[in-house]
């Protein structure tokens, strides 16, 4: 017997639609600013059938934006509370939360063919990516929203009939040329991304691709051979010896550029504290460097006295905070010495992990044109007719030519190019295949670029690299993920296939040698650009403090 909700539903709807969005069974991934609004909306628009996957646990700074979770639900997951919640607006839906990585295997392409239609309100790029080959993989309409401050917009993908997420040439986050990072750093960032690798190769998983790998090294000797405290010691090291070794390096330094100023542990206690009336737990002023240095000293303590058992684990996370007073102190006393102007604890925060505030009511009207769209596919019923009644939908504050808050656009077709939803081959452009080594083209380009989970490289009939046998004895095993391309024959006339199983991938790639990268550090930090030709040189912009910029966030 149908409730009086469903009743007016039914009537708002039409028979056709009311009985197709109760029968559909759909799968949201994210359960954050814009999940939590989505899976608001579906319940009340008469959805009854909803899975949601989730890896993150509440924070107490989502309160202000994700409605569905309250101070008692911190540090719990945010799916498993989301679908809990939802239930009261109503009760007869099955909302059933998955608390996992939607990376993991086990949400493989059979996960995904169940459902009718898939909602990805993700804030993370390679997860987006993922979920899109995944949807591609199964035929599964996909429906991606995320939100830039006071922009947001909503697309659909229909396979084989509109433009996937990997249709769209995306901006790729900032890299910095090591040289930079390590030596002549001169913008609050370069210190803040030192201080992030600082972190990881300090606490973190053994990495042969972080630029302060020889720390670990310099630091674990300095801790065999030293008395004093691991804080101590580290700060005398990379403040004070490190610095006065760079100020011998005369040729990077000028009357313009003057060499950094080396820092020891008793100076900077000596130095001023915070000014007057400022609170030095106010995480929006800039603390003194006395403070500073107490900071650093007693965070390494605390780590290596309460954590050891995670020492190896650890990385970088903008949710971790003493993760966070770590990257602070350790950033701003580096800021210090290259005479930089230091920052507080929040702007360090939001420059490190690229975080934008996220504006609720932006995301209630994302959920609400998400929900549309997906009304707009399950009314017509067959996918090709979907794809033309659908929309690509936009949330501009700004004023628009038409006055409005909200528009729309017709959806374009697939990118003949895009190596996701065509048939096209994939070009990397590297600096040396005497240097690039085979896994380093499954890590940083397969993967980190194109989003595959799991590369499998295949040259003239034999495996060259293969995830599921990195160490295996012969050349068909993925044997040598160490060796370079050289070393395995690969060349501009060479044609590679790489297959992905989990993502039922499968598509050629040549690799073409251009050394003038190298020449071109600010242009392609990571020494390879993907695409048919190397584009023209051209002027690198200055950069501006990211926390300044808009990201998407969920």
């Amino acid at each position: 017997m149908e409730v009086a909700r469903e009743k007016h539903l039914r009537k708002v709807l039409g028979d056709s639609l009311f009985d197709k969005v109760a029968a559909a069974k759909l799968l949201v991934v994210g359960a954050g600013g814009i999940g939590c609004e989505v899976l608001k909306d579906l319940v009340l628009s008469g959805f009854n059938d909803i899975e949601v996957v989730d890896l993150d646990t509440i924070d107490v700074s989502n309160l202000n934006r994700q409605f569905l979770f309250r101070k008692h639900h911190v540090k719990k997951p945010k799916g498993e509370t989301a679908a809990e919640a939802v239930k009261v607006f109503n009760p007869a839906a099955s909302v059933r939360a998955h608390f996992g990585n939607i990376k993991d295997p086990k949400f493989g392409t059979d996960f995904y063919s169940k459902f009718t239609l898939c909602i990805n309100g993700l804030d993370n790029p390679s997860a987006r990516r993922h979920v899109n080959h995944m949807c591609l993989a199964t035929g599964l309409p996909m429906l991606d929203g995320g939100s830039t401050g006071f922009e947001a917009q909503v697309t659909v993908t229909v396979k084989g009939e509109t433009e996937c997420y990997d249709c769209v040439t995306r901006p790729k986050p900032k890299v910095y040329p090591v040289c930079t990072i390590r030596n002549t750093p001169d913008q609050p960032i370069h210190c803040i991304v030192w201080a992030k690798h600082l972190y990881d190769v300090l606490f973190g998983p053994a990495d042969d691709s972080n630029v302060l790998r020889d720390v670990k090294e310099a630091m674990d000797e300095v801790r065999a051979n030293g008395n004093g405290d691991a804080g101590e010691l580290l700060f005398d090291h990379l403040f004070n010896q490190e610095i006065v070794k760079q100020g011998t390096l005369v040729e990077l330094w000028s009357a313009a550029r003057p060499a950094p100023t080396p820092l020891t542990l008793t100076e900077a206690r000596a130095a001023k504290g915070d000014a007057a009336g400022k609170s030095v737990e106010d995480a929006q002023v800039v603390w003194s460097l006395q403070r500073l240095a107490d900071l650093f000293v007693a965070t390494v303590k605390a780590i290596y006295a309460h954590r050891g058992e995670e020492i190896g684990t650890l990385t970088f996370t903008k949710d971790d905070p003493q993760c966070i007073d770590f990257v602070t102190a350790a950033a701003n006393i580096r800021m210090n010495n290259y005479r930089i102007a230091m920052q507080s604890r929040w702007t360090v925060q939001s420059m490190a992990g690229s975080i934008i505030p996220a504006v609720a009511s932006t995301n209630a009207i994302l959920s609400a044109l998400i929900v549309q769209q997906a009304l707009h596919i399950l009314r017509e019923g067959e996918l090709k007719r979907a794809a033309t009644q659908a929309r690509q939908a936009w949330i501009r504050y700004e004023a628009t030519a038409k006055g409005k808050v909200a528009m729309g656009s017709q959806l374009l077709g697939p990118n003949p190019e895009c190596h996701a939803c065509s048939n096209t081959t994939v070009v990397v452009h590297v600096s040396s295949v005497e240097e690039w080594r085979i896994n380093q083209l499954a890590k940083v380009v397969l993967c980190g670029q194109l989003g595959l989970s799991q590369p499998m490289v295949v040259l003239g009939g034999d495996m060259i690299y293969d995830p599921e046998f990195p160490e295996g004895d012969h050349p068909e095993e993925g044997a040598h993920p160490e060796w370079t391309l050289k070393q395995w024959g690969v060349d501009s006339s060479k044609v590679l296939g790489v297959m992905d199983d989990t993502q039922k991938r499968d598509f050629q790639l040549v690799v073409q040698e251009a050394p003038e990268i190298l020449e071109r550090e600010e242009e392609f930090p990571e020494k390879y650009f993907i695409g048919k030709v190397l584009p023209p040189r051209k002027a690198v912009e200055s950069e501006e403090n990211p926390a300044k910029k808009l990201k998407t966030s969920g």
